[in-house]
């Protein structure tokens, strides 16, 4: 957990904010990370595919209103 995490999750805990805990298993928690380190690593070496997927799920976004 990052120091900011830890941060966030104090302030929240103490202001009564987070009364929940969720426990994710082992499997869940490495896809979470290997997904942030392929998108980091996108970002990184691809950022116009950032781009693309803009450009494509906003047009697709405004088709679909257009049903």
């Amino acid at each position: 957990m990052t120091m900011h995490e830890q941060i966030t999750e104090s302030i929240a805990y103490e202001r009564g904010i987070n009364k929940y805990k969720i426990d994710f298993s082992r499997r869940d928690m490495v896809e979470c990370h290997i997904n942030e380190w392929v998108l980091d690593w996108v970002k990184k070496y691809h950022p116009e595919a950032f781009e693309k997927a803009r450009d494509f799920v906003e047009q697709n976004i405004d088709e679909e209103n257009t049903e």
